[in-house]
């Protein structure tokens, strides 16, 4: 009778154990649905790093220590980057999803906001190229990317929420093997 119970009790924990094991392996559709909303992780990825850039041009006209006019104009260009960036991710979004208008709707409005940022990208690459700086016009410029980027962000949380997008999970960490020789 005790060794039944010790084998009964060995398979619960071997099918608990596989459970487990089986549950943190990726099945072939997670890896589908992750590949298809790839694009959108990566239209939020530029997005972020385009509202960032923003922001720290901006806290930098704030500042009583400037940018100097040569990493102002690269970060302005950075920004500009990111946001085209970004834009083909959208672009590829829209063109696996052209049947579903809720998404197309989505995905418009983000559009109509990374117009506006690119805009204000516009007018601040103007700004730098002028001979004498107009740091509060420049803190416009970028606050108004910053909240357009904010606005777009918001939009493309709703976009993977409806698209069931599931959030990426860290890469997996690889042991570090000694180089061949």
């Amino acid at each position: 009778m005790k060794r039944s119970a010790k084998t009964a009790m060995s398979l619960m924990v071997a099918g608990l154990v596989c459970q487990v094991v089986m549950a943190q392996v990726p099945d072939a559709a997670w890896k589908v649905r992750t590949a298809a909303g790839l694009p959108a992780h990566e239209a939020q990825t530029y997005q972020r790093s385009a509202r960032d850039r923003a922001q720290i041009i901006y806290y930098y006209q704030q500042a009583e220590v400037k940018l100097p006019k040569a990493q102002l104009k690269e970060q302005v260009a950075a920004v500009r980057r990111d946001l085209s960036a970004a834009d083909k991710a959208l672009e590829s979004l829209k063109t696996q999803h052209s049947k579903e208008p809720d998404v197309v709707k989505l995905i418009s409005s983000i559009e109509e906001h990374h117009k506006k940022a690119h805009e204000h990208c516009g007018m601040s690459e103007e700004l730098c190229k002028k001979e004498h700086d107009d740091h509060a016009v420049m803190a416009d410029c970028c606050s108004g990317m910053w909240h357009e980027l904010d606005a777009a962000q918001a939009e493309t949380e709703k976009l993977m929420k409806s698209l069931k997008i599931d959030k990426l999970q860290p890469p997996k960490k690889t042991e570090a093997k000694p180089p061949a020789k």
